[in-house]
């Protein structure tokens, strides 16, 4: 048995009381991945031994001896040891790579090897109930990701006719301060689509941290065809579905049962929405018992109608002469158990409305790959050619979908009309429904390069650092992920007053303008570039790095929110509660 120094454990935040332990312990309090911590509960007595094994998530393989296991090249890992006198029992496990695997726990209470239902204690990944045999390995499979992945394991013991736990156990306190919680997420993501644009980038990042949760997100989707596609963390169900008749990137929910079908075969621990039209009625009135969640990506009011009617009337108004679309949110919020939503700026706006009050998870953004040090004069230079200008001219960067609300075309006469002051080139990326209208306002204009969809996401970090300023029409951003991603990068940002973004703006490194006003995003992009540029992007850096969380921050709070909802242990039915 190797013991993590005190010291170490200290420096790591690891309580002493909740040492790792095992050969594999490095991997663990490293955080030098893959590995597998294993939380044991429930422990009968402190005899013996106790052993925590990996197995491939085969049938044939599950529970098959070790030896015969390495000699046919297949993944095992064992850790055994002295049950501790005292202190919890976390066992670190290496993982050969990232996937699915099972997990077997087994409390030796004489310190024998050979398993002796009578005496000894056994427990499974995902805490099966036990019967006479063997769990399926369907039922323990858990997605190891490339981190550590955290697996809860609740011993079984003999108790009169059957193997189960000793009474009611108390969760093991996590190793670093958290409860740990393994759930099954599903996500029916109406708006989720391969050229999609912020939900596609948001729910893609929520599938590969999930498995460092040690959770499993699968997200249903509708599509031209029924196929499964397979993700580290978790999977993407397409189901087949007609086009949206305005957008043909995108198709949309019909026939409820083809999504319950999923549903029923998955049975998730929480089934999310992420839009509130069809998917979520659909959501609503699955008869499953999972804990249900609206997430509100967007305001289709502030969205829409505060466009449409912003020249003629107020913006309370517009919300009193949609009170209709209030009252359908609010009883569609009733079928669900919470309201989430990614930033403040929504919450406030929901809650205005009478919306039960939303609980807010901060986004957050990649920001390992997005930052300062991406910048290239080359790449700025190479881009601003592309719109007929020098290296002398300034770049402005406007990145997401072509759709009425961005207001693509009234950026596109603003930074044209600042071309009075000072060379502007104009770089958007993005594509979408309004392309069309995008590529007319652009042939119209002077110095506008329309990029069309950039799927290499490293390219857009460059992009971001790269540019003098980004630039953004909407004024419904719920969070604002390309305002943060362009202050992680240490680029100023030019944005309306109102919205998502505008709660990431600030004078020192920003300009903002009255939503849709096209004289006001003019004034606005001259005020800017009128500024000292490398006083503007040292404020941008900083606000980078003290305004910006990094995306795990915002899945930590998001996940721990579900884990309150599904209580903790006692997560799945048939299993053991807290």
């Amino acid at each position: 048995m190797i013991r993590v120094p005190l010291l170490l454990l200290a420096l790591l935040g690891v309580p002493v009381q909740a040492q790792v332990l095992g050969e594999d312990a490095d991997a663990c309090t490293s955080g030098r991945g893959p590995a597998v911590l294993v939380q044991v509960a429930g422990l009968k007595n402190r005899e013996g031994t106790i052993r925590a094994e990996l197995f491939p998530a085969t049938k044939e393989d599950f529970l098959k001896d070790d030896y015969v296991l390495k000699q046919e090249g297949k993944p095992f890992r064992r850790a055994e040891l002295r049950v501790p006198a005292s202190g919890n029992i976390n066992l670190c496990l290496r993982v050969p790579a990232a996937g699915r695997y099972a997990i077997n726990v087994v409390h030796s209470t004489d310190g024998v090897r050979k398993f002796n239902f009578r005496q000894h204690g056994v427990g499974f990944s995902n805490n099966p109930k036990l019967g006479w045999s063997q769990p399926d390995v369907s039922k323990v499979t858990v997605t190891i990701g490339t981190g550590v992945t955290e697996i809860p394991v609740t011993l079984n013991y003999l108790r009169g006719l059957a193997m189960r736990p000793l009474d009611r156990v108390a969760t093991p306190p996590h190793p670093h301060g958290r409860r740990p919680v393994s759930m099954k997420i599903v996500d029916v993501a109406e708006f989720y689509a391969p050229l999609g644009g912020g939900v596609k980038t948001y729910v893609d990042q929520k599938i590969a941290l999930a498995a460092s949760h040690g959770h499993a997100v699968t997200v249903i989707a509708p599509g031209p065809e029924n196929r499964t596609e397979e993700r580290e963390g978790g999977k993407v169900i397409w189901v087949k579905a007609p086009v949206l008749p305005l957008d043909k990137r995108y198709h949309v929910f019909w026939n409820a049962e083809d999504v319950h079908r999923v549903l029923d075969a998955e049975q998730p621990d929480v089934l999310e929405a992420s839009s509130p039209w069809r998917g979520a009625w659909i959501a609503a009135g699955w008869r499953g018992d999972a804990k249900r969640v609206l997430f509100m990506h967007a305001d289709p009011v502030a969205s829409y109608p505060h466009q449409w009617l912003g020249g003629a009337l107020r913006r309370d108004q517009i919300d009193r002469l949609f009170g209709w679309f209030w009252n359908y949110l609010r009883r569609l919020a009733s079928r669900f158990d919470e309201v989430v939503v990614g930033g403040d700026w929504l919450a406030q706006r929901l809650a205005g409305q009478g919306v039960a009050q939303p609980r807010v998870a901060t986004f957050g953004i990649d920001t390992r790959l997005f930052s300062p040090r991406k910048r290239s004069p080359a790449l700025r230079a190479e881009w601003l050619a592309k719109t007929g200008l020098g290296p002398d001219a300034a770049l402005l960067l406007g990145i997401g979908r072509h759709h009425p609300e961005k207001r693509w075309p009234m950026v596109i006469e603003a930074a044209n009309a600042a071309q009075a002051s000072r060379p502007v080139g104009l770089l958007l990326v993005g594509d979408g429904l309004s392309r069309t209208a995008v590529d007319r306002a652009a042939a119209n204009a002077a110095h506008v390069h329309v990029a069309g969809q950039i799927g290499d996401r490293a390219l857009i970090a460059r992009l971001l650092a790269s540019a003098d300023a980004l630039i953004h029409g909407c004024s419904s951003e719920t969070f604002g992920l390309v305002a943060a991603e362009a202050l992680a990068s240490g680029t100023p940002l030019i944005v309306p007053s109102v919205g998502g973004c505008s709660a990431l703006a600030h004078p020192d490194w920003s300009e903002t303008y009255e939503p849709g006003s096209r004289a006001g995003a003019t004034a606005a992009i001259n005020r800017l570039l009128a500024r000292n540029p490398d006083a503007l992007r040292h404020a941008a850096i900083a606000a980078g790095r003290t305004r910006v969380a990094p995306a795990g921050r915002h899945f930590d709070a998001l996940f721990d929110m579900y884990g309150e909802l599904v209580g903790g242990y006692g997560w799945k039915k048939g299993m053991i509660a807290a």
